[in-house]
């Protein structure tokens, strides 16, 4: 029942239009080691943390951007930043972060900082920025009202004591 509830609220709170509401904006950067399209366990437990908390939120999206340092070929890095990506939305979806509300930019080394002569600077450019945009809502009756009447939909719960229509 809290899944259909769940379901419920997310097509309800899908509609922004109209309605008292805060957009915010969550970021985490995933960080890799050199060559590296998997991350450690740290980094790993970082991106389970922004799924759990992206879920908290039934209507957003997520862009995934992944990047390498400038080491490596340009064809080569293309393909790293795609494999880290790839890495990100698996780890995702294993959070049952659904992957309609994403969308994946590979800039591999195109983004690389310049003048990055040591691996401590160029540590900061092998990562995947996982930036979601949310809804907040002020409160339920805001979130209704967001939604036109086009878009109501009534449903029914079978309820072995009595049939439940939201």
């Amino acid at each position: 029942m809290r899944t259909f509830f769940s379901l419920l609220t997310a097509l309800v709170l899908s509609v922004t239009a109209g309605a008292q509401s805060d957009t915010l904006h969550l970021i985490e950067s995933v960080y890799f080691a050199s060559a590296a399209a998997k991350t450690n366990e740290t980094e790993l437990a970082k991106l389970e943390a922004f799924a759990d908390r992206l879920k908290s939120y039934a209507a957003h999206s997520l862009r995934i951007e992944a990047y390498t340092d400038e080491q490596g070929t340009e064809t080569y890095n293309e393909d790293l930043a795609q494999r880290r990506a790839l890495h990100c939305t698996r780890g995702l979806a294993q959070k049952s972060v659904a992957t309609a509300t994403y969308s994946v930019i590979s800039h591999g080394e195109k983004r690389a900082r310049q003048n990055t002569a040591s691996d401590a600077d160029r540590k900061d450019d092998r990562r995947v920025d996982l930036v979601a945009t949310v809804v907040r809502w002020q409160n339920v009756e805001d979130a209704l009202s967001s939604v036109r009447a086009e878009q109501m939909q009534s449903f029914t719960y079978p309820d072995p004591a009595a049939s439940t229509t939201i």
